[in-house]
C-alpha cells in the first residue's frame, strides 16, 4: 500500500501541509490519485479524489489554481469556487487551504514567523524568471519569513535548451553542462528558487525527492519519455490550524 500523502517537513505548529502521491499504480484508472481537471482525466473522479482529500483531512474545501506559469499571487479570505487564474495563493485564514499542482514544476510553502500567514506558489522555469516568489513574498508583507521546498523535478533531470539556460546564466550554480549534448544544460530549478529566496533573506528548506526519479509522483517529463502523456498532477496543500 502506498501512502498518498507525504508530511512537509519544518512547518511551525500552527501549520499542516502535505504532497499527495499517486497512491497505488492504476488504482483508480492509469491516472492514480490525480488532482488535476485539465490533464484529460475524468472530471468526476477527480472531484472524487478532491472529496477524498478533505475528508481525510477534515477540509471544508482546498483553493485551487488554474496556474499560467506567471507571477499573479491572490490573497483569499476563503475556499471559492472558481479557479484563480494565478501561480500562488495567499491566505491569513485559518482552514483556508491553498493547494498547488504540479508534475515537475517547483512547489513552494512559505510563511511568515512572527503573525500566522501562509502562501504556497507553482514555480516552473518561466515562473522564477518573472518573480512569482517575490510576488509571494509581498502578498505575506513585512515580517521574517520561512519557506520549504515541495519536490520537483531535480536538475539530473531536467536538461534545457540555450532558450532556457541563457536565462539563468548568471547564475553558474544553478546550471550544469550536459553529459551528452553542449547545446543544452541541466537545470537546477530547485537551487534557483532556493538562491532567489535567499536573495530575499529567506531560510528555505527543501523535500529531497525528485518528481521524475520517484514512481511515487508524478512527472510530465519522465510521460513524455516513456509516452505516456498527459499525465496526472500531484498535489502541495498548506493551510492554518484551526
Amino acid at each position: 500500500m502506498v501512502e498518498r500523502y507525504l508530511p512537509l517537513p519544518d512547518l511551525p505548529p500552527w501549520l499542516e501541509g502535505f504532497v499527495t502521491t499517486r497512491g497505488d499504480a492504476h488504482d483508480d484508472g492509469r491516472y492514480g490519485f490525480n488532482l488535476a481537471l485539465h490533464v484529460d482525466d475524468h472530471a468526476p473522479r477527480v472531484e472524487r479524489h478532491r472529496q477524498e482529500l478533505c475528508a481525510t483531512w477534515g477540509l471544508r474545501g482546498v483553493q485551487w489554481l488554474e496556474q499560467v506559469h506567471g507571477a499573479r499571487v491572490v490573497s483569499v479570505d476563503a475556499v471559492a469556487p472558481e479557479h484563480y487564474t494565478a501561480d500562488g495563493l495567499c491566505t491569513a485564514i485559518p482552514g483556508v487551504a491553498l493547494g498547488i499542482l504540479t508534475a515537475d514544476c517547483v512547489p513552494i510553502v512559505l510563511w511568515r514567523e512572527d503573525v500566522p500567514r501562509v502562501a504556497a506558489v507553482h514555480a516552473g522555469w518561466q515562473g522564477l524568471v518573472a518573480g512569482v516568489i517575490a510576488a509571494a513574498v509581498e502578498a505575506l508583507g513585512a515580517g521574517p519569513i520561512r519557506a520549504v521546498i515541495a519536490p520537483c523535478i531535480s536538475a539530473a533531470r531536467y536538461e534545457v535548451g540555450a532558450a532556457v539556460w541563457e536565462r539563468f546564466a548568471t547564475h553558474a550554480d544553478v546550471l550544469r553542462e550536459h553529459p551528452d549534448d553542449p547545446a543544452k544544460r541541466l537545470l537546477d530549478l530547485r537551487a534557483v528558487a532556493a538562491s532567489q529566496m535567499a536573495a530575499l533573506g529567506i531560510e528555505s528548506a527543501a523535500m529531497p525527492q525528485c518528481s521524475y526519479d520517484d514512481p511515487r509522483l508524478y512527472s510530465h517529463r519522465r510521460a513524455t519519455h516513456e509516452g505516456t502523456v498527459p499525465c496526472g498532477r500531484f498535489a502541495t496543500v498548506v493551510y492554518l490550524r484551526e
